[in-house]
Protein backbone atom coordinates (compact mmCIF):
# COMPACT_ATOMS: atom_id res chain seq x y z
CA UNK A 1 0.00 0.00 0.00
CA UNK A 2 1.44 3.04 -1.18
CA UNK A 3 1.53 6.22 1.19
CA UNK A 4 -1.10 8.81 -0.75
CA UNK A 5 -3.36 5.49 -0.31
CA UNK A 6 -3.02 4.99 3.66
CA UNK A 7 -3.47 8.66 3.72
CA UNK A 8 -6.44 8.37 2.58
CA UNK A 9 -7.84 5.40 4.52
CA UNK A 10 -6.74 7.43 7.52
CA UNK A 11 -8.33 10.14 6.49
CA UNK A 12 -11.76 8.51 5.80
CA UNK A 13 -11.57 6.51 8.72
CA UNK A 14 -11.30 9.78 11.13
CA UNK A 15 -14.06 11.21 9.65
CA UNK A 16 -16.43 7.86 9.36
CA UNK A 17 -15.70 7.91 13.49
CA UNK A 18 -15.85 11.41 14.14
CA UNK A 19 -19.38 11.60 12.04
CA UNK A 20 -21.18 8.15 12.28
CA UNK A 21 -19.88 5.98 15.01
CA UNK A 22 -19.03 8.31 17.91
CA UNK A 23 -22.70 9.92 17.52
CA UNK A 24 -24.23 6.49 16.90
CA UNK A 25 -22.46 5.56 20.39
CA UNK A 26 -23.33 9.08 21.78
CA UNK A 27 -26.71 9.30 21.54
CA UNK A 28 -27.52 5.65 20.59
CA UNK A 29 -26.18 4.58 23.80
CA UNK A 30 -28.92 6.78 25.95
CA UNK A 31 -31.61 5.55 23.74
CA UNK A 32 -30.85 1.89 23.75
CA UNK A 33 -30.75 2.27 27.55
CA UNK A 34 -34.68 4.41 27.58
CA UNK A 35 -35.77 1.24 25.27
CA UNK A 36 -34.25 -1.04 27.49
CA UNK A 37 -35.10 -0.24 31.20
CA UNK A 38 -38.69 2.17 29.57
CA UNK A 39 -37.69 5.21 31.40
CA UNK A 40 -36.48 8.29 30.58
CA UNK A 41 -32.56 9.51 30.17
CA UNK A 42 -32.31 11.89 33.09
CA UNK A 43 -29.47 14.70 32.96
CA UNK A 44 -28.50 17.61 35.14
CA UNK A 45 -27.13 20.92 34.50
CA UNK A 46 -28.29 23.79 37.15
CA UNK A 47 -31.87 21.51 36.67
CA UNK A 48 -32.56 18.17 36.10
CA UNK A 49 -33.69 17.62 32.97
CA UNK A 50 -35.67 14.48 31.28
CA UNK A 51 -35.51 13.13 27.94
CA UNK A 52 -37.54 10.55 26.58
CA UNK A 53 -36.91 8.11 23.71
CA UNK A 54 -38.45 9.90 21.06
CA UNK A 55 -36.17 13.07 21.63
CA UNK A 56 -33.25 10.55 21.57
CA UNK A 57 -34.32 9.53 18.37
CA UNK A 58 -34.70 12.69 16.76
CA UNK A 59 -31.14 13.89 18.17
CA UNK A 60 -29.74 10.60 16.57
CA UNK A 61 -31.58 10.01 12.95
CA UNK A 62 -30.40 14.14 12.58
CA UNK A 63 -26.84 13.47 13.21
CA UNK A 64 -26.59 9.95 11.30
CA UNK A 65 -28.31 12.01 8.83
CA UNK A 66 -26.05 14.91 8.25
CA UNK A 67 -22.90 12.73 9.71
CA UNK A 68 -23.23 10.26 6.82
CA UNK A 69 -23.68 13.37 4.32
CA UNK A 70 -20.53 14.50 5.38
CA UNK A 71 -18.99 11.05 4.69
CA UNK A 72 -20.20 10.68 1.44
CA UNK A 73 -18.76 13.60 0.23
CA UNK A 74 -15.50 12.92 1.73
CA UNK A 75 -15.43 9.71 0.22
CA UNK A 76 -16.01 11.21 -3.39
CA UNK A 77 -13.05 13.74 -2.76
CA UNK A 78 -10.68 11.07 -1.76
CA UNK A 79 -11.76 8.81 -4.67
CA UNK A 80 -10.66 11.94 -7.02
CA UNK A 81 -7.98 14.29 -5.21
CA UNK A 82 -4.17 13.80 -5.08
CA UNK A 83 -2.01 15.27 -2.14
CA UNK A 84 0.82 17.34 -3.30
CA UNK A 85 2.48 18.21 -0.03
CA UNK A 86 6.24 19.99 0.38
CA UNK A 87 7.98 20.88 3.03
CA UNK A 88 8.07 24.64 3.00
CA UNK A 89 9.48 26.86 5.58
CA UNK A 90 7.76 29.47 5.08
CA UNK A 91 4.42 27.72 5.37
CA UNK A 92 5.55 26.93 8.58
CA UNK A 93 6.52 30.53 10.04
CA UNK A 94 3.34 31.33 8.50
CA UNK A 95 1.28 28.64 10.74
CA UNK A 96 3.21 29.92 13.90
CA UNK A 97 1.65 33.44 13.26
CA UNK A 98 -1.60 32.11 12.76
CA UNK A 99 -1.38 30.17 15.85
CA UNK A 100 -0.39 33.20 17.71
CA UNK A 101 -3.71 34.58 16.80
CA UNK A 102 -5.20 32.02 18.44
CA UNK A 103 -4.22 33.33 21.80
CA UNK A 104 -6.51 36.02 21.09
CA UNK A 105 -9.85 37.10 22.38
CA UNK A 106 -10.75 38.34 19.11
CA UNK A 107 -13.37 35.91 17.75
CA UNK A 108 -13.29 36.98 13.95
CA UNK A 109 -9.35 37.74 13.93
CA UNK A 110 -9.07 34.04 15.56
CA UNK A 111 -11.40 32.17 12.97
CA UNK A 112 -9.98 33.86 10.00
CA UNK A 113 -6.23 32.60 11.43
CA UNK A 114 -7.92 29.25 12.11
CA UNK A 115 -9.16 29.30 8.39
CA UNK A 116 -5.65 30.67 6.74
CA UNK A 117 -4.14 27.64 8.88
CA UNK A 118 -6.30 24.82 7.48
CA UNK A 119 -5.02 25.96 4.01
CA UNK A 120 -1.82 26.12 5.05
CA UNK A 121 -2.15 22.70 6.61
CA UNK A 122 -3.47 21.21 3.77
CA UNK A 123 -0.23 22.55 1.33
CA UNK A 124 2.31 21.13 4.03
CA UNK A 125 3.78 17.79 4.96
CA UNK A 126 2.58 17.11 8.22
CA UNK A 127 6.03 15.83 9.94
CA UNK A 128 7.00 16.10 13.57
CA UNK A 129 7.99 19.63 13.31
CA UNK A 130 4.42 20.35 12.99
CA UNK A 131 3.45 18.14 15.56
CA UNK A 132 5.85 19.77 17.73
CA UNK A 133 4.54 22.99 16.99
CA UNK A 134 1.39 22.19 18.11
CA UNK A 135 1.89 20.45 21.13
CA UNK A 136 3.59 23.81 21.90
CA UNK A 137 1.00 26.10 21.40
CA UNK A 138 -1.58 23.72 22.70
CA UNK A 139 0.26 23.91 26.54
CA UNK A 140 0.35 27.49 26.24
CA UNK A 141 -3.20 27.85 25.26
CA UNK A 142 -3.98 25.65 27.95
CA UNK A 143 -2.15 27.67 30.66
CA UNK A 144 -3.07 31.13 29.31
CA UNK A 145 -7.16 30.66 28.12
CA UNK A 146 -7.69 27.47 29.39
CA UNK A 147 -8.48 25.84 25.57
CA UNK A 148 -7.74 22.47 24.77
CA UNK A 149 -8.41 22.60 21.26
CA UNK A 150 -4.74 22.77 20.36
CA UNK A 151 -3.63 19.82 21.80
CA UNK A 152 -6.83 17.94 20.18
CA UNK A 153 -5.92 19.13 17.13
CA UNK A 154 -2.00 17.48 17.47
CA UNK A 155 -3.36 14.37 18.36
CA UNK A 156 -5.87 14.30 15.33
CA UNK A 157 -2.72 15.29 12.94
CA UNK A 158 -0.38 12.59 14.71
CA UNK A 159 -3.07 10.13 13.38
CA UNK A 160 -2.03 10.81 9.80
CA UNK A 161 2.15 10.24 10.27
CA UNK A 162 1.04 7.41 12.12
CA UNK A 163 -1.28 5.73 8.96
CA UNK A 164 -3.79 4.81 12.26
CA UNK A 165 -7.57 2.87 10.50
CA UNK A 166 -10.34 2.67 11.96
CA UNK A 167 -9.65 0.53 15.25
CA UNK A 168 -6.78 2.19 15.89
CA UNK A 169 -8.61 5.91 16.38
CA UNK A 170 -11.56 4.39 18.21
CA UNK A 171 -9.24 2.43 20.68
CA UNK A 172 -6.93 5.53 21.29
CA UNK A 173 -9.94 8.25 20.71
CA UNK A 174 -11.35 6.98 23.89
CA UNK A 175 -7.75 7.17 25.73
CA UNK A 176 -8.05 10.65 24.44
CA UNK A 177 -11.35 11.33 26.36
CA UNK A 178 -10.36 10.22 29.55
CA UNK A 179 -7.28 12.64 28.82
CA UNK A 180 -9.00 15.34 27.65
CA UNK A 181 -11.23 15.04 30.85
CA UNK A 182 -9.15 13.54 33.78
CA UNK A 183 -5.88 15.62 32.58
CA UNK A 184 -5.98 18.35 30.89
CA UNK A 185 -9.67 19.50 32.30
CA UNK A 186 -8.02 20.04 35.87
CA UNK A 187 -4.56 21.19 34.07
CA UNK A 188 -5.90 24.30 32.87
CA UNK A 189 -7.65 25.04 35.97
CA UNK A 190 -4.32 24.66 37.48
CA UNK A 191 -5.21 21.57 40.09
CA UNK A 192 -3.80 18.32 40.39
CA UNK A 193 -5.51 15.38 38.20
CA UNK A 194 -5.44 13.06 41.20
CA UNK A 195 -7.12 15.95 43.75
CA UNK A 196 -9.73 16.00 40.45
CA UNK A 197 -10.64 13.02 40.34
CA UNK A 198 -10.79 12.31 43.79
CA UNK A 199 -13.00 15.27 44.59
CA UNK A 200 -15.45 14.71 41.46
CA UNK A 201 -16.79 11.17 41.82
CA UNK A 202 -14.30 9.40 39.94
CA UNK A 203 -15.28 8.14 36.48
CA UNK A 204 -18.56 9.68 37.62
CA UNK A 205 -17.47 12.98 36.17
CA UNK A 206 -16.79 11.87 32.97
CA UNK A 207 -20.74 11.20 32.24
CA UNK A 208 -21.01 14.92 34.09
CA UNK A 209 -18.83 16.19 32.12
CA UNK A 210 -21.08 15.09 28.70
CA UNK A 211 -24.42 16.24 30.55
CA UNK A 212 -24.33 20.02 28.75
CA UNK A 213 -23.92 18.72 25.44
CA UNK A 214 -26.95 16.40 25.99
CA UNK A 215 -28.91 19.66 27.34
CA UNK A 216 -28.04 21.88 24.65
CA UNK A 217 -29.44 18.88 21.80
CA UNK A 218 -32.34 18.83 23.87
CA UNK A 219 -33.00 22.73 24.01
CA UNK A 220 -32.48 22.90 20.09
CA UNK A 221 -35.41 20.20 19.07
CA UNK A 222 -37.55 22.84 20.14
CA UNK A 223 -36.16 25.58 17.09
CA UNK A 224 -38.99 24.37 14.80
CA UNK A 225 -38.22 27.88 12.96
CA UNK A 226 -39.00 29.12 9.44
CA UNK A 227 -37.21 27.30 6.24
CA UNK A 228 -35.05 31.32 5.63
CA UNK A 229 -34.26 31.38 9.70
CA UNK A 230 -33.15 27.82 10.06
CA UNK A 231 -31.14 28.61 6.38
CA UNK A 232 -29.42 31.76 7.65
CA UNK A 233 -27.71 29.46 10.50
CA UNK A 234 -25.22 28.42 7.46
CA UNK A 235 -24.60 31.26 5.43
CA UNK A 236 -22.35 34.24 6.80
CA UNK A 237 -24.22 37.09 8.18
CA UNK A 238 -27.77 36.60 6.97
CA UNK A 239 -27.85 35.59 10.63
CA UNK A 240 -27.49 38.76 11.48
CA UNK A 241 -29.39 40.79 8.77
CA UNK A 242 -32.33 38.85 9.66
CA UNK A 243 -31.92 39.21 13.36
CA UNK A 244 -32.66 35.45 14.43
CA UNK A 245 -31.31 33.25 16.58
CA UNK A 246 -30.55 34.27 19.73
CA UNK A 247 -34.09 35.99 20.76
CA UNK A 248 -35.92 33.11 19.81
CA UNK A 249 -33.41 31.22 21.95
CA UNK A 250 -33.69 33.12 24.87
CA UNK A 251 -37.44 32.17 24.45
CA UNK A 252 -36.88 28.81 24.54
CA UNK A 253 -34.69 28.52 27.10
CA UNK A 254 -36.65 31.32 29.69
CA UNK A 255 -39.09 28.36 29.79
CA UNK A 256 -36.33 26.77 32.62
CA UNK A 257 -36.15 29.12 35.80
CA UNK A 258 -32.64 28.29 36.39
CA UNK A 259 -30.79 30.90 35.75
CA UNK A 260 -29.07 29.11 33.01
CA UNK A 261 -26.31 30.79 30.69
CA UNK A 262 -28.30 31.29 27.33
CA UNK A 263 -24.94 30.81 25.44
CA UNK A 264 -25.53 27.66 23.88
CA UNK A 265 -24.16 28.14 20.28
CA UNK A 266 -25.93 25.67 18.00
CA UNK A 267 -26.54 21.91 17.93
CA UNK A 268 -27.56 19.84 14.50
CA UNK A 269 -30.80 19.07 16.82
CA UNK A 270 -32.52 22.25 15.47
CA UNK A 271 -32.41 20.10 11.76
CA UNK A 272 -34.66 17.98 13.48
CA UNK A 273 -37.44 19.38 11.94
CA UNK A 274 -38.98 19.31 7.91
CA UNK A 275 -37.35 22.62 7.47
CA UNK A 276 -33.74 21.42 9.07
CA UNK A 277 -33.63 18.56 6.83
CA UNK A 278 -34.58 20.47 3.78
CA UNK A 279 -31.80 22.93 4.68
CA UNK A 280 -28.90 20.08 5.55
CA UNK A 281 -29.94 18.64 1.95
CA UNK A 282 -29.34 22.04 0.19
CA UNK A 283 -25.76 22.38 2.63
CA UNK A 284 -25.06 19.24 1.86
CA UNK A 285 -25.39 18.75 -2.00
CA UNK A 286 -23.31 22.57 -1.81
CA UNK A 287 -20.38 20.93 -0.91
CA UNK A 288 -20.58 18.29 -2.89
CA UNK A 289 -20.38 20.31 -5.27
CA UNK A 290 -17.87 22.94 -4.47
CA UNK A 291 -16.04 20.22 -3.41
CA UNK A 292 -15.46 19.86 -7.38
CA UNK A 293 -14.17 23.26 -7.96
CA UNK A 294 -10.30 22.85 -6.96
CA UNK A 295 -7.77 20.06 -6.05
CA UNK A 296 -6.48 22.47 -2.91
CA UNK A 297 -10.09 23.28 -1.71
CA UNK A 298 -11.28 19.78 -1.33
CA UNK A 299 -7.70 18.81 0.20
CA UNK A 300 -9.01 21.75 2.66
CA UNK A 301 -12.24 20.53 3.26
CA UNK A 302 -11.15 17.06 4.27
CA UNK A 303 -8.26 19.00 6.95
CA UNK A 304 -11.66 20.93 8.89
CA UNK A 305 -13.50 17.81 8.47
CA UNK A 306 -11.06 16.09 10.20
CA UNK A 307 -10.10 18.77 13.00
CA UNK A 308 -13.34 19.64 13.65
CA UNK A 309 -14.82 16.32 14.01
CA UNK A 310 -14.77 16.20 17.81
CA UNK A 311 -17.05 19.28 17.93
CA UNK A 312 -19.80 17.42 15.75
CA UNK A 313 -22.13 16.70 18.42
CA UNK A 314 -22.16 20.04 20.29
CA UNK A 315 -22.04 22.32 17.05
CA UNK A 316 -24.26 22.68 14.42
CA UNK A 317 -23.50 21.69 10.35
CA UNK A 318 -24.69 25.68 9.46
CA UNK A 319 -21.34 26.75 11.67
CA UNK A 320 -19.33 24.37 9.91
CA UNK A 321 -20.86 25.41 6.62
CA UNK A 322 -19.92 29.09 7.45
CA UNK A 323 -16.18 28.32 8.03
CA UNK A 324 -16.36 26.07 4.62
CA UNK A 325 -17.62 28.72 2.41
CA UNK A 326 -15.04 31.18 4.19
CA UNK A 327 -12.42 28.56 3.35
CA UNK A 328 -13.50 28.62 -0.09
CA UNK A 329 -13.60 32.17 -0.93
CA UNK A 330 -9.45 32.06 0.71
CA UNK A 331 -8.87 29.73 -1.55
CA UNK A 332 -10.13 31.30 -4.49
CA UNK A 333 -8.77 34.00 -3.96
CA UNK A 334 -5.26 33.13 -3.60
CA UNK A 335 -5.14 31.35 -6.56
CA UNK A 336 -7.16 33.42 -8.12
CA UNK A 337 -4.55 36.21 -7.10
CA UNK A 338 -1.74 33.31 -8.35
CA UNK A 339 -3.07 33.01 -11.82
CA UNK A 340 -2.94 36.70 -12.14
CA UNK A 341 0.62 37.01 -11.14
CA UNK A 342 1.16 33.89 -13.57
CA UNK A 343 -0.89 35.74 -16.56
CA UNK A 344 1.28 38.75 -15.85
CA UNK A 345 4.88 37.16 -15.98
CA UNK A 346 3.80 35.23 -19.50
CA UNK A 347 2.72 38.66 -20.70
CA UNK A 348 6.20 40.06 -19.46
CA UNK A 349 7.84 37.48 -21.02
CA UNK A 350 6.34 37.65 -24.42
CA UNK A 351 6.83 41.48 -24.71
CA UNK A 352 10.66 40.47 -23.64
Amino acid sequence: MNSSTSLKQTFASLILFFYVIFPLIFYGGPLLYTLIEGINFNVHWYVDFSINSESLTRLLLIHLFIGIGIYIVSKKILMQIEFNTSENYFFILLMIVCMLFQLTSVSYIKLIAFIFLIFLLSNMKIDSKVILIFLFFGLVSLFTIQDREMLVFSAILMSFILRLRLLSIIFLSMIGLFILVFILEPLKYGISPLDFFSLNNGFVYLFMHLQPIYVSSFFFLEYDDSFLNIFAEGIPLLKGMLETGSVYSAEIFSKYDAGINLDFGSNNSMYANLNGLVVCMILLLSLFFLSNFSNEFSISLLFYVCLMGPSFIRRSFGSYFIDLLILFLLVTSIFAFKELINLALRNKNKAV
